[in-house]
């Protein structure tokens, strides 16, 4: 779908489980290095080590940084080195896990919302966020943490479209209110996280007045109110079925979970006071009401959805979804159906876009050169063609010989590298595969008390798995930088576990050619024409033994231009090609006249410091074709 078409909108929330959420976050700790921020530390001793590992571990969480390490330490402690591999800075390191399917589920999941919720236990006033949550304005609520030991309790973040305008109501370590504008619409949001320690009659109370300066203050078509209120409430609040005409709502609740407990009859009487209908349980997608909490201690339907009755004519359907996880708890998707909206489409993982690169291997080093001896692209007439053509022959030739020998590879754009080891592997995958499969039948089955007792079982299983293969992961990390000799071999180990993000630009192209146009004045061609100008010595034919001197000085494993080209494939090019290089450059020499080609440089921009909507912020890294290169090695 395209931008600015009608739909009927079908709103999407959801609130997804700490655990998930969790997984994703901590795979992001570890931000791209090629930043603005440098920390230059020399070791000396061992004391320093442990200051050292600190202050790499305080920037791989940065969101800017670049470490440039002189010299490896003489030891490395196992704790310190999980922790600077993985990014991990955790009061509670047990509580994290390592995950790569796991922010496939989140990036699945968060593309099909539009306002996703969870729970996060974070303290940080601002955490690092999944990948998947990128292209979301996110606000978060931090964590409480009352004692010196255990985990933290609550932290809630709301991803709210970027296509949406939002306001922010009221913000707590207990919940958060936002208002979103659709149209003529009035959208209320209200995320919340009441602990089972906690009195809950006091947080309804503190709840019950933000409610009322909301709704003293601010118009609201629709307030739904979600989260988890650690509260059972059986099959309570029913209504009378006049009310709910005209909905897709049924009057009385049913439910699998029949326990009103004491923190239940609270939160129905301030349901009853303040007019709120419950949706589990009440709508085609969830009856009767499935558990959202199941584990060994019990099973209990906690996570609940409550709209105001005057919005219930917005619901479409509530429903708790199958996605396994190592949360006890199930994620819970409402699906809103509005009017007719201009929205943006939603982001889909199907529609991510593809490219190319080429990878020099080794082992394909005879084959490239005897596909490019062999190749009919060097039969041309050099007097008859032009600059532009015998360049662009150039460039076709090496990128057909290359893709010939399979050197060229397609990757996602805007995802991560697939090289990356994982601790997820296929036992893994099966394991989860299978949990996916029980739960489906214990939910089919009630959670009756054998399919209840074999998906704990299964749980407990991936569990145990993910555990043992996180471990061993981790064993392969201490492995590896402890076999570091030099600096080089480090940053290549530290890379090949690096988390390598997608970055997006804040500032649109418009606004980097109006700044370069600002800088760089228009060229003023000078067509006049000079005779008797050459030097006998300096404007002599570029050589052979030039040719290959100068492409022998290109580094391995570099970045590339616009033509994609590495330097390896001009190391190992046959001699015919390198005299038609030689014949190119000289042709240039005496034409004057450069390929169109060399004036295009790929531009990455790297954010320093402060704004990233202030263009001055930034540095700018120029990526030309290599065969340019080459070229101006020769003529300096």
């Amino acid at each position: 779908m395209e931008f600015g078409k009608k739909r009927s909108l079908l709103l999407h929330l959801a609130w997804i489980p700490q655990a998930l959420y969790k997984l994703c976050t901590l795979s992001h700790t570890s931000r791209s290095t090629a930043r603005a921020r440098k920390i230059r530390l020399r070791v000396r001793s061992k004391t320093v080590v442990p200051k050292l590992l600190k202050a790499i571990l305080k920037t791989l969480s940065s969101p800017s940084a670049e470490i440039l390490l002189v010299r490896k330490p003489s030891r490395w402690g196992k704790k310190d080195l999980i922790r600077l591999c993985l990014g991990i800075e955790s009061e509670t390191p047990g509580r994290r896990r390592v995950t790569r399917k796991g922010e496939l589920a989140l990036s699945s999941l968060s593309s099909r919302f539009d306002l996703p919720t969870a729970q996060t236990w974070f303290t940080d006033s601002a955490p690092s966020l999944p990948t998947a949550l990128t292209k979301f304005n996110v606000v978060h609520s931090q964590a409480v943490k009352q004692h010196s030991v255990g985990r933290a309790r609550g932290g809630i973040p709301i991803g709210i479209n970027e296509a949406f305008n939002y306001t922010l109501l009221d913000i707590s370590p207990w919940w958060i209110c936002i208002k979103i504008q659709l149209d003529n619409i009035s959208l209320g949001l209200c995320t919340v996280y009441f602990s089972p320690a906690q009195d809950l009659y006091y947080h309804l109370s503190l709840l019950q007045y933000m409610l009322n300066d909301v709704q003293e203050n601010h118009h609201l078509d629709l307030l739904i109110l979600g989260g988890d209120f650690n509260a059972r409430v059986g099959l309570g609040n029913d209504f009378p079925s006049i009310m709910t005409e005209g909905s897709t709502l049924l009057p009385d609740r049913t439910s699998l979970d029949t326990t009103v407990n004491s923190r239940g009859t609270q939160l129905l009487d301030f349901a009853d006071i303040n007019g709120f209908v419950l949706l589990n349980g009440r709508t085609h997608g969830d009856i009767p009401a499935k558990y959202t909490f199941c584990s060994a201690k019990g099973k209990s339907v906690i996570d609940q959805v409550w709209v105001n009755l005057a919005g219930i004519n917005f619901i479409s359907q509530l429903r708790v979804l199958d996605i396994p996880s190592q949360s006890d708890h199930s994620p819970i998707s409402l699906q809103l159906s509005l009017p007719s909206l201009f929205l943006p489409p939603r982001t889909s993982l199907s529609h991510i876009s593809t490219g190319t690169k080429v990878k020099w291997l080794i082992d394909k080093k005879d084959t490239f050169n005897n596909a490019m001896r062999w190749s009919q692209k060097i039969s041309i007439d050099f007097d008859k063609e032009d600059i532009d053509f015998i360049n662009r022959n150039l460039i076709e030739a090496i990128l057909d010989a290359a893709e010939t020998t399979g050197l060229v590879k397609t990757y996602n754009r805007h995802t991560r590298s697939s090289e990356h080891k994982s601790c997820f592997d296929k036992d893994c995958l099966i394991a989860k595969k299978r949990l996916r499969a029980v739960l489906r039948i214990a939910k089919a089955a009630s959670f009756d008390l054998s399919s209840l007792s074999e998906y704990i079982s299964a749980k407990k299983d991936y569990k145990d798995i993910l555990k043992n293969k996180t471990k061993n992961y981790q064993d392969l990390i201490i492995k590896e930088f402890a076999d570091v000799k030099n600096t080089t071999q480090f940053w290549r180990t530290y890379n090949s576990y690096r988390r390598k993000n997608a970055y997006t630009l804040p500032l649109p192209v418009d606004t980097w050619n109006k700044v370069y146009e600002g800088i760089y004045p228009p060229r003023i061609v000078d067509n006049s024409l000079y005779f008797g100008v050459l030097d006998p010595v300096l404007d002599t034919a570029i050589t052979f033994e030039e040719i290959t001197c100068s492409i022998s000085h290109l580094k391995n494993c570099k970045a590339s231009g616009l033509d994609s080209i590495p330097g390896e494939l001009y190391k190992n090019l046959p001699c015919n090609w390198l005299l038609y290089v030689q014949t190119l450059f000289n042709k240039i020499l005496d034409k004057e006249i450069v390929p169109k080609d060399w004036a295009h440089v790929a531009l990455v921009m790297l954010h320093k410091k402060g704004d990233q909507h202030d263009p001055s912020n930034y540095r700018s890294l120029a990526m030309i074709n290599l065969i340019t290169k080459i070229f101006t090695m020769i003529i300096k």
